[in-house]
C-alpha cells in the first residue's frame, strides 16, 4: 500500500511552525505555536489558527509580528515547497483548549522560560496555581516523566527544526543513533541519508550551528530527556547496504517486528522484488514476490536464516 501524501494544510502547519519557531524569538514576544491550519478549497487561501502564549501584550505583539511576516513567510514556504503559488495566510488566535491557559500560569510563576523547563515541574510547583489540585498535578508530573523517555526521533520533530517532519526525524534518528552524532555530522553526511537529500541537511545543520539551539539541547539532557534512538542502524551492520523483502507470515515475528530487525541491522526494507533485491525473506502463504525472487534468481530465506544473519 502507497504511503498516503501529507494534505497541503498539513504541509503549512510544519512550514509555517518550523518557520515560526525561530524567527520569532524576539524576547518581546510570547511563545507562539501553530495549532491548525484549514485551506479553503481553491488553496487561495489559508486560515492559520496560532496559540500565543504570554502577557496580553506579549500575545498582540505576536499576533502583529506574524501578520507582518505573512508575506514573507508565503516566499519562503514557496521555495522550501518548491510551489509556485503559496495560499494568502490569515493568521487567528485559538482560543480552544485550556492548554494554553495552563502554560500561561506557568510562565506568569516563572516556572519556566522555555520548554525545557517543562521537564523540572514538580507537583509543589503545580498545586501552588489556581484550579491544579494535587491529583491533577501528580498526573502531569508522572506524563512529563514519561514523556523523557520518548525515543530521539519524537524530541528532533518536536525540536522544530526547518524541513524536518515526522519521517525526516525517524530517518535521522536511526541513521546517526544520537543527538551529539547528529550535530556533529556534516551537512554531507546529513543529506547521504536516504529520504533527506541537501535541503533538510542544509535546514538540519543550520539549526544545530547555531548556539542557541545547542543550549537548548544541554538543558533538555540535563533536565534529563532522552538523547539517543533504542532502534538505530548499526554503522557496519551485519546486512549494511542490502535491500530486503518481506513476504508471507514468519513464523514468530510480526511484518513490523522483522522489517525493525533489518533495519537495525543496517538493511533497508523495499516492498517490490528487483534485480537490485539482496534477498527475500519468505513465510508461509508468500506469494507473487517469491515467485518473482525465483524468476530474478534472487536469494530466499526463512525467518531462522534472518535471525541468524541480523546476530539474534
Amino acid at each position: 500500500m502507497s504511503e498516503r501524501m501529507p494534505r497541503v494544510d498539513e504541509l503549512l502547519r510544519e512550514e509555517i511552525s518550523a518557520h515560526i519557531g525561530r524567527s520569532l524569538s524576539d524576547p518581546r514576544l510570547g511563545f507562539v505555536t501553530v495549532t491548525s491550519v484549514s485551506t479553503s478549497p481553491d488553496l487561495r487561501h489559508a486560515k492559520v489558527f496560532v496559540s500565543t502564549i504570554g502577557t496580553e501584550e506579549q500575545r498582540v505583539a505576536s499576533l502583529a509580528a506574524l501578520k507582518s511576516a505573512a508575506s514573507h513567510l508565503r516566499t519562503v514556504i514557496g521555495k522550501g515547497l518548491r510551489i509556485r503559488r503559496v495560499p494568502d495566510l490569515h493568521f487567528e488566535l485559538d482560543e480552544a483548549g485550556d492548554r494554553g491557559a495552563r502554560i500561561q500560569q506557568l510562565l506568569e510563576a516563572g516556572y519556566i522560560t522555555d520548554f525545557s523547563d517543562l521537564f523540572g515541574l514538580t507537583v509543589e510547583q503545580l498545586v501552588s496555581l489556581e484550579r491544579f489540585g494535587t491529583k491533577s498535578a501528580e498526573n502531569l508530573v508522572t506524563a512529563i516523566a514519561a514523556a523523557k523517555h520518548q525515543p530521539l526521533s519524537r524530541l528532533l520533530f518536536g525540536l522544530g527544526v526547518r524541513h524536518v517532519g515526522a519521517q525526516a526525524a525517524q530517518l535521522l534518528a536511526k541513521q546517526f543513533g544520537s543527538i551529539d552524532t547528529i550535530i556533529a555530522a556534516t551537512p554531507e553526511q546529513l543529506g547521504a541519508v536516504r529520504g533527506i537529500g541537501d535541503i533538510i541537511a542544509a535546514s538540519v545543520s543550520a539549526y544545530f550551528a547555531d548556539p542557541t539551539s545547542r543550549a537548548l539541547v544541554e538543558r533538555l539532557r540535563a533536565r534529563g530527556v532522552r538523547v539517543d534512538e533504542p532502534n538505530a542502524v548499526q554503522a557496519d551492520g551485519p546486512l549494511t547496504g542490502a535491500t530486503v523483502v518481506l513476504t508471507g507470515s514468519l513464523p514468530t515475528l510480526s511484518r513490523t517486528d522483522a522489517a525493525a530487525l533489518v533495519e537495525a541491522a543496517g538493511g533497508r526494507v523495499t516492498s517490490s522484488v528487483s534485480k537490485k533485491t539482496t534477498f527475500v525473506v519468505a513465510g508461509e502463504d508468500a506469494g507473487s514476490k517469491l515467485e518473482k525472487a525465483l524468476e530474478l534468481g534472487i536469494e530466499v530465506i526463512e525467518e531462522a536464516e534472518l535471525l541468524r544473519r541480523t546476530g539474534q
